[in-house]
């Protein structure tokens, strides 16, 4: 029997480490915008984290997940910077990891700023999660 990870706090893990020493302690990522976040002061760094898909079998051992994650920074440029690095992270877990099998990008940066009015980017990823046994 095979089981596969729980690609969200998986994602979260990786993720985190490398977006903090790249922009800095304050960047957060969750699954939903936390309530109480300060827009007009705080200045927050925001990765919002989406995942979902079929969980298709690519083969036996392989389930494909897609990611979609919005980037919130103070500006316009930083809100890009941060989706762009965040795929570019993600296209290269599978040369650092055994665990992700192949990434694809399916959505390039995009402006996604919302009634938040806060500056925002979208990206999403089709990554390969390998599964082990039971």
């Amino acid at each position: 029997m095979l089981l596969f990870p729980n690609v969200e706090k998986l994602t979260r893990s990786y993720l985190l480490p490398l977006l903090r020493e790249r922009f800095g302690s304050g960047v957060k990522i969750t699954t939903d915008i936390p309530s109480g976040t300060d827009w007009i002061s705080g200045d927050p760094w925001l990765v919002v984290l989406t995942v979902t898909g079929t969980g298709r079998r690519r083969s036996v051992v392989f389930e494909e997940a897609l990611i979609g994650y919005h980037g919130y920074a103070p500006t316009k440029d930083k809100a890009h910077d941060l989706i762009a690095y965040t795929r570019a992270l993600l296209e290269d877990w599978p040369n650092r990891s055994n665990i992700v099998a192949g990434a694809t990008g399916n959505a390039r940066p995009a402006d996604a700023t919302d009634s938040t009015r806060y500056p925002a980017y979208y990206g999403s990823s089709s990554l390969l999660f390998r599964g082990t046994e039971a």
